[in-house]
C-alpha cells in the first residue's frame, strides 16, 4: 500500500481558510438559505439551515470555532464563536426552542456553549439555563415515551433526535445530581428497550420499528411489516454506544451490561460476509428477521449507515465490557472496508454524516485506540480523497455533494452547506483531528468517542 502523509500545515491552512470564510454568521446564513441549497424530501423542498440546529445551524459551527480556539489561541477564534453564540441567543428569543434533541434542539445548543466554554469557565450562566431547562422538561418527555403505545419510533431513542443524543450531552454533567438522575432514567429506558415484545405472533427485540412508526413514506413502502434499524444515526447502535459510554464514565443502572451484551450479540449475529469480509446492512426487515434470512441491500460505508458506525459502537461496547470478541470483530470490519474497492463505498461527499469525513474520523479513532499501523494507512487514504475535494471556488471551501432525495440516489448536485452533519464544518473538524489531537471532545456528538 502506498503511504501518504499530508503535512499538518496543509490541513491547518485549509481549516483556517474555511474558518475565515465563515467569520460572518449573517453571510453564512445568507448563503446557506439560498434556493440552491435546498433538498427535496417526499416531494417538498427543505432548506439545509435552521438557526438553532446543531446539525444545520449556528450551534454546529460553534464546535469548529471552539476547537480552533484551542489550537490557535492567538487568532481570536473564540471571539468568532461568541458572535455565533449571540446569534443563537437572538434566535432563541425570537423563535423559542421546541425540542430537546442533540442535533435539532436544546441539547445541541448546550453542546455548542460547552465546546466554547474553555472547560466550563465561560458561558456558565447560559449553560446553567440550558441544563435547568432540561432538568425541568426531560422528565415529562421520558414519562410520555414510557407510556407511549404502539412501540418506539426511531426518533424516540436515536442519536439525532432521541434519548441517545440527549444522554450523551448529559454525560458531560454526570456529577451534577439532577443531571445524574436524568441519565439513570434514560439508561433504564434503554434497558427496557432491549426487552422482547410480541409483534404479529413473534417475539422480537423492543427496538423494532413498526410500519406506522417509519419516518418516511418511502420506508413504509419498503418495509410494510416494519424493520430493525442498524445505522448508528437512527438505529440500535446509537443506544449501544450511549450505554457503553455511560458505563465507561461510571454511570450504570441494573441490567445495563446485560442490555449491552444483547444488542452486541444481536449485531454480531446479523452481519453479512462477502469475499472482502464482514459488514452490516442499513436495516433488516421484519420478514427477514422472522425467517432468519438476510436480503442484502445497498448501504453506505458511513457514520450514519453502514459498517463504520456499527463497528465503532461494538468497539465501545467491547471496551466497556472488556469483551475481546466485540473488539476483534470491529477490527476485522475496518479491514473489510479498506479491502473493498472504494467505488463500492457509496460515498460521494467530503461531509461527515454519509460522506468521507465520518469514515475518516472513525478510522482515526480506531487507529488511536488500537495502534495498528495499517489503520493509519487507511486513514491517510481517506484523508487524501477529502483534501483533493477541497475547492477554493466553493463558498466555504468544500461542497456537499449529494442527490436531491432522502435515499441519496439519482443525479448528484453540489451545495454550499456550512453545517456540521452534511456540511463543511464536519469536514473541517475531521481533517483537523488528523493534524492535531481533539481538545474539546466535539466528536462526542456523534457518539463515537
Amino acid at each position: 500500500m502506498e503511504r501518504f502523509t499530508i503535512e499538518d500545515k496543509k490541513i491547518t491552512d485549509i481549516v483556517k481558510c474555511i474558518g475565515n470564510r465563515m467569520r460572518d454568521p449573517d453571510q453564512v446564513r445568507y448563503v446557506a438559505t439560498s434556493d440552491k441549497n435546498q433538498v427535496k424530501i417526499e416531494g417538498k423542498l427543505h432548506q439545509l439551515w435552521h438557526d438553532t440546529s446543531l446539525s444545520h445551524g449556528y450551534p454546529g459551527i460553534c464546535l469548529l470555532f471552539g476547537e480552533m480556539s484551542e489550537h490557535f489561541q492567538d487568532e481570536n477564534w473564540d471571539q468568532v464563536g461568541h458572535e455565533y453564540m449571540i446569534k443563537i441567543q437572538q434566535a432563541i428569543a425570537e423563535q423559542g426552542i421546541h425540542v430537546l434533541s442533540l442535533f435539532g434542539g436544546l441539547s445541541g445548543i448546550g453542546m455548542a456553549a460547552f465546546v466554547l466554554s474553555k472547560n466550563g469557565t465561560r458561558y456558565r450562566k447560559f449553560l446553567s439555563q440550558i441544563n435547568r431547562w432540561l432538568i425541568d422538561t426531560l422528565p415529562m418527555h421520558l414519562k410520555f415515551l414510557k407510556e407511549k403505545q404502539g412501540g418506539p419510533a426511531m426518533g424516540d431513542y436515536d442519536v439525532i433526535q432521541g434519548l441517545s443524543g440527549i444522554g450523551r450531552y448529559l454525560l458531560f454533567f454526570k456529577d451534577v445530581p439532577e443531571m445524574h438522575n436524568l441519565l439513570t432514567d434514560i439508561l433504564k429506558y434503554m434497558v427496557n428497550l432491549t426487552r422482547d415484545v410480541e409483534v404479529a405472533g413473534q417475539w422480537v427485540p423492543g427496538w423494532y420499528i413498526s410500519v406506522e412508526n417509519q419516518f418516511l413514506e418511502s420506508d413504509k413502502r419498503l418495509y410494510p411489516k416494519g424493520n430493525f434499524n442498524c445505522g448508528l444515526a437512527h438505529g440500535i447502535p446509537g443506544p449501544l454506544a450511549f450505554l457503553s459510554l455511560a458505563l465507561l464514565k461510571g454511570v450504570e443502572v441494573e441490567e445495563q451490561q446485560g442490555a449491552m451484551k444483547k444488542i452486541s450479540e444481536w449485531l454480531m449475529a446479523r452481519k453479512y460476509r462477502d469475499r472482502y469480509g464482514i459488514f452490516w446492512p442499513g436495516r433488516i426487515s421484519f420478514e427477514d428477521y422472522v425467517a432468519g434470512t438476510m436480503t442484502e441491500q445497498g448501504t453506505r460505508t458511513a457514520w450514519c449507515y453502514g459498517s463504520p458506525g456499527v463497528l465503532r459502537s461494538l468497539w465501545l461496547a467491547g471496551t466497556a465490557l472488556n469483551h475481546k470478541d466485540y473488539q476483534e470483530l470491529s477490527v476485522a470490519a475496518v479491514d473489510r472496508i479498506f479491502a473493498e474497492p472504494e467505488e463500492n463505498w457509496g460515498l460521494f461527499s467530503p461531509t461527515f454524516c454519509h460522506g468521507f469525513a465520518g469514515l475518516l474520523h472513525i478510522t482515526q479513532l480506531m487507529y488511536l485506540d488500537t495502534g495498528h499501523i495499517r489503520f493509519k494507512e487507511y486513514r491517510n487514504r481517506v484523508l487524501q480523497k477529502i483534501v483533493e475535494m477541497y475547492d477554493p471556488s466553493a463558498a466555504f471551501g468544500f461542497y456537499n455533494i449529494d442527490s436531491q432525495d432522502p435515499l441519496h440516489t439519482g443525479e448528484m448536485t453540489k451545495m454550499n452547506n456550512p453545517g456540521l452533519l452534511d456540511g463543511v464544518t464536519g469536514t473541517a473538524l475531521a481533517i483537523l483531528a488528523v493534524a492535531r489531537p481533539v481538545k474539546t471532545n466535539w466528536d462526542a456528538v456523534f457518539l463515537i468517542n
